[in-house]
């Protein structure tokens, strides 16, 4: 879910999160990325209703983290109030990219339900592409484990 508020822009994830429907998250990210949210002051995340995260969605959010640092100059706050779910992202070195606050958002905010946009196969591989070297470039440490996932959609069908 997404929503634009007094010059916050607030991304809300929640449920099972999985790279087969996240391509209207990835949209977004890359929409404030790219600097086509002119009226984002700050960058808001709220993990607090997410279940599961993997490894695509959190790439998606490492380009949220950047598109803040490229347009805002700043980190996005991040909420994560499930204790697991703090852990993995600290695990992939989000800390470095984002204000972590391991407590509930409190938010009135009305967001609309992003969905998924259509995309065929070849967009979702490189949405997936994109995210990976996201994480790899948000710490050298992640590309032992994320590399091979970049290998194997950079090879020639």
């Amino acid at each position: 879910m997404f929503a634009r508020e007094a010059g916050t822009c607030l991304f809300r994830l929640s449920g099972e999160l999985r790279h087969t429907a996240c391509a209207g998250l990835d949209k977004l990210a890359h929409e404030l990325e790219h600097g086509q949210m002119l009226d984002c002051k700050e960058v808001v995340v709220d993990l607090g209703q997410a279940e599961f995260l993997d490894s695509t969605n959190i790439g998606v959010l490492a380009t949220i983290a950047r598109g803040s640092m490229l347009r805002l100059g700043r980190r996005a706050t991040l909420y994560s109030p499930r204790p697991e779910i703090t852990r993995l992202l600290r695990d992939m070195c989000m800390e470095r990219a984002f204000v972590l606050v391991d407590k509930k958002l409190d938010t009135h905010a009305e967001l609309v339900e992003v969905g998924d946009t259509e995309a065929d196969e070849q967009l979702r591989a490189r949405m997936v592409l994109r995210a990976h070297e996201a994480l790899i470039d948000l710490d050298e440490r992640n590309r032992e484990a994320f590399q091979p996932v970049v290998d194997a959609f950079q090879k020639p069908v």
